[in-house]
């Protein structure tokens, strides 16, 4: 069984800063580098793991363990502290090597640690109330300082962190929260389709740590299940958007854990579905042997599939034969996945299916014929079977929604390249603006790819107009990577 701290390392992400490296390093900050290393292989973490476990970059921890970068902040040495099982010695210690930084301080006094206040603020020892109080009256003169050109006393990161609370997980779980992970997942799945997996992945990643921790609250049998078909729905949507970002291992373990889940959900068709986006993302790697094998495995829950879950493996099989260059089984599944699909029936299908509307599910079998024309010289040689190609690109993207500008730019992108291939240069250059003018809005690694493409296709600069449209491509990409 994956257990939650696995899932806590695939979903940190960074929240905090360290303190000024001026003066650095006193002894005792250099005796709290080399106990926080000792704590952490006592305990058997590597940086990554230790990261994972506090919800902070590994970059934090190994800066943490370097004196010379400066003292790590209270929050951080606190968090280590708790993980490693320190019992409060690595954050007496720092508070130590705080106050003997503060005496060595021109003009320093001998005050007490207990008035530390030039990184944690007002000391613990202080009334709350008052604390408070004192902070609201400052307000309206750190505003007034701040709207006429003074710099934030605080490091950004400092101020975020400090903000940021863990996640409030129930004791109990109940139907409503399991709404809410399904629809957590079609917000951020939609959110991914507008704007790119780099915007969002941030997001996804909390959000599957929050309903990872639900599966440590209690809640009776049925609803134990649907929480795991929710995080397994969530793990899957979570996946999806970091292959958009181009981190294909993480893509695939946030998918394994989506496995997992599906399976503890005892839904063998969502089981089956997971299994069909392993295979997918494979394929879109170029290990097209392993996603079809995959495809295979995912066959085995076909029983338990619905028409259009049906419909979907057959276009993941078409997308995998088309990087075969195997045109017959590709078209085989072309036709098989078009007479299978039922739009009408879809509003009954489980929430991880809602994304197969008949413009996607023909994107995706285009995308299947756009592949076979790109790789396999035979049928792209053929000039009646790339223009078939040509027009079906051209109605996905008349079809698909302004709300699909991620698909909407790669289709214009796969477009212009075909028709770039097919010498019709000024419907080219118009579809290349088109995915220009789109991507300007999208970070995409998926979309990139494609731009690149496009780009290695243009013909020679003979004139300005080509010139332009490389160097506006050019700029595009730079920016998106």
């Amino acid at each position: 069984m994956i257990a939650l701290l696995d899932v806590e390392t695939i979903v940190a992400a960074d929240s905090s800063g360290s303190s000024p490296a001026e003066g650095w390093p006193t002894p005792l900050v250099a005796q709290l580098a080399a106990e926080i290393r000792r704590w952490r292989k006592a305990a058997g973490f590597s940086e990554p793991h230790l990261a994972g476990l506090i919800r902070f970059s590994r970059q934090y921890v190994s800066l943490a363990e370097r004196p010379r970068r400066g003292l790590p902040s209270a929050a951080l040495v606190q968090a280590i502290d708790d993980a490693v099982g320190a019992g409060g010695e690595l954050v007496a210690l720092r508070q130590r090597a705080y106050d003997e930084w503060k005496a060595s301080k021109p003009g320093a006094t001998s005050a007490p640690a207990s008035t530390e206040v030039a990184e944690n603020g007002p000391s613990a020892s202080a009334d709350p109330e008052e604390v408070e109080a004192t902070k609201r009256r400052e307000l309206p003169a750190s505003a007034a300082a701040i709207t006429f050109g003074a710099t934030l006393d605080q490091p950004i990161a400092t101020i975020i962190a400090a903000a940021e609370q863990p996640p409030q997980v129930p004791t109990r779980v109940r139907p409503g929260d399991v709404y809410h992970v399904h629809s957590t997942a079609r917000l951020l799945e939609n959110w991914d389709m507008q704007a790119g997996g780099e915007v969002v992945r941030p997001q996804a990643l909390t959000a599957l740590r929050w309903a990872t921790a639900l599966r440590g609250a209690s809640c009776t049998p049925a609803i134990r299940l649907d929480l795991e078909a929710a995080v397994a729905h969530l793990a899957d949507t979570a996946s999806w958007v970091v292959f958009d970002c181009g981190d294909y291992p993480a893509a695939r373990e946030l998918l394994l854990l989506g496995l997992h889940a599906a399976r503890e959900s005892g839904d063998l068709s969502l089981r089956g579905y997971i299994t069909m986006d392993l295979a997918s993302q494979e394929i879109q790697t170029g290990n097209w042997s392993g996603g079809l094998d995959l495809t295979q495995l995912a066959s085995t829950a076909t029983s338990a599939f619905t028409p259009n879950m049906t419909a979907a493996l057959h276009m993941v099989n078409a997308l995998g034969y088309a990087r075969k260059h195997d045109a017959a089984q590709c078209h085989r599944h072309i036709e098989a996945a078009t007479d299978t699909y039922q739009p009408d029936s879809l509003a009954n299908d489980p929430p991880w299916m809602q994304y197969l509307t008949p413009a996607t599910l023909e994107g995706g079998l285009t995308k299947a014929r756009y592949d076979l024309a790109l790789g396999d010289a035979e049928v792209s040689d053929r000039a009646a079977d790339r223009r078939a190609v040509i027009e079906r690109l051209s109605t996905v993207f008349t079809q698909l929604p302004p709300e699909r500008t991620r698909n909407k730019a790669i289709t214009a992108t796969r477009l212009a390249t075909l028709l770039y291939q097919d010498r019709e240069h000024d419907a080219a250059q118009h579809m290349a603006e088109e995915a220009i003018t789109l991507a300007d809005h999208i970070h995409s690694t998926r979309l990139a790819t494609d731009l690149q493409i496009l780009l290695n296709t243009l013909p020679p600069a003979t004139n300005p107009d080509t010139h332009d449209l490389r160097h506006r491509l050019s700029t595009t990409l730079t920016d998106m990577t």
